[in-house]
């Protein structure tokens, strides 16, 4: 669980970058997150303050899972959007491949809707799957 906050944290914040461009030192940065997250929990176990878990409801639990499921989401699409730009699709095979210019790109544009359609297709129907496995659980 504290590990997922930890990720969960630097998902959010991309504080390696912030720190990174700052000239900051990051691993020093981890230690007093984690001086910080050990004297919360010490104050927490002096206090009995897990008593508190009882007030967390069904729905904490299920925006929280929600929250972390959307960021692994995005972070998905992020990386086909890159995979996308760098690694573009062939989508004319028997042409032969002409890797002579790498200076200026072809002035036309690709029509993508067949693409599009397949992948729309595809996330719909895995959503289908996955709502109807969930309800024979």
């Amino acid at each position: 669980m504290l590990n997922d906050l930890v990720w969960l944290f630097h998902c959010i914040s991309n504080i390696y970058l912030v720190y990174s461009d700052n000239h900051l030192n990051y691993l020093a940065m981890r230690f007093w997150i984690g001086i910080w997250v050990a004297l919360i929990l010490m104050i927490m176990v002096a206090f009995d303050l897990s008593a508190l878990v009882r007030y967390i409801t069904r729905f904490t639990e299920e925006s929280f899972a929600l929250l972390i499921a959307l960021i692994f989401i995005v972070e998905a699409f992020k990386k086909l959007f890159h995979i996308l730009d760098h690694n573009a699709i062939n989508l004319n095979p028997d042409d032969p491949l002409d890797y002579t210019c790498w200076c200026e790109p072809k002035n036309e544009t690709l029509n993508n809707t067949a693409l599009q359609t397949t992948t729309g297709i595809v996330i719909l129907s895995l959503a289908f799957i996955s709502f109807l496995m969930k309800r024979k659980i």
